[in-house]
């Protein structure tokens, strides 16, 4: 069975989008409900952040560390 997170990424394709998971690992139907109530709660789409669905495997991209 394929299995599917939320990742919460940078909206604007920054090199350092410092991502994180805002799920465990599921469905990708429940991936995606979870992503959409994300979205909605937080600008849907237009903010500084956005959640995305993500298969497995997915390696988070870090942020800017000096």
């Amino acid at each position: 069975m394929e299995q599917y997170r939320v990742v919460e990424t940078d909206n604007y394709g920054g090199d350092y989008p410092d991502e994180k998971w805002r799920s465990e690992w599921t469905t990708k139907q429940e991936a995606e409900r979870i992503a959409e109530e994300w979205n909605e709660k937080n600008g849907n789409g237009e903010g500084a952040r956005y959640a995305k669905v993500v298969k497995f495997p997915y390696e988070l991209q870090p942020g800017f560390r000096p």
